[in-house]
């Protein structure tokens, strides 16, 4: 029986747990035995901070809370419940834990870290790259005013863009008369596009 829970780490009401193994000590196949990340901590302790492109395939860079990285590929083990990495994608990575159910019987669930992105060029800096582009296009200042209203900020690295609108000054405005200027989070490159 399999069932999927959306889980993602550093949630509002989830928190942080070093779990701390019982003694004896060390127990061969106890928490820590198949890697440092092993039943020793939840979930929310890993923040999912970027990939790796390896050989061997995707390799997921995580950091634990007090900032240690760890390297975690397909079958490393991570987590509480006997978690194991399922899978490795570009903004999420997949992990399957061992959970009882209401009948006391073990069953599979999915747990998932989503990468932490945050666009690299703030949004000061966006708006002045947008502004020049502007101007740099012919974009005369004394016919378009730029919206400070309407920002809309990046929302991940697959859509990483600021977008800023530029309206027209001209009253009554024109149809077609506004612009805006998409700014990319990551590198600063700027394009012009009409107003959908």
């Amino acid at each position: 029986m399999f069932f999927c829970l959306l889980f993602a780490a550093g949630q509002a009401h989830a928190q942080c747990m070093r779990l701390v193994p019982r003694p004896p000590l060390p127990e061969p196949d106890g928490p820590g035995a198949f890697g440092p990340l092993q039943d020793t901590l939840n979930l929310d302790c890993l923040r999912f901070v970027r990939t790796q492109a390896t050989k061997a395939g995707l390799v997921a860079i995580v950091l634990d809370e007090k900032g240690r990285q760890y390297k975690v590929r397909a079958g490393t083990h991570v987590g509480e419940n006997t978690g194991r990495v399922l899978k490795i994608e570009p903004t999420r990575i997949t992990i399957i834990q061992l959970v009882r159910d209401s009948n006391g019987e073990f069953i599979e669930v999915y747990r998932y870290l989503f990468l932490e992105w945050h666009p690299e060029i703030d949004q000061q800096a966006a708006a002045r790259i947008a502004r020049e582009a502007a101007l740099a296009a012919g974009k005369d200042a004394k016919r378009y005013k730029f919206n400070e209203n309407f920002v809309i900020p990046p929302v991940s690295i697959e859509s990483p863009d600021w977008q800023f609108v530029f309206d027209c000054k001209i009253e009554p405005q024109p149809v077609d008369c506004g612009f805006r200027v998409n700014v990319d989070g990551r590198t600063g490159k700027a394009r012009l596009l009409p107003l959908p």
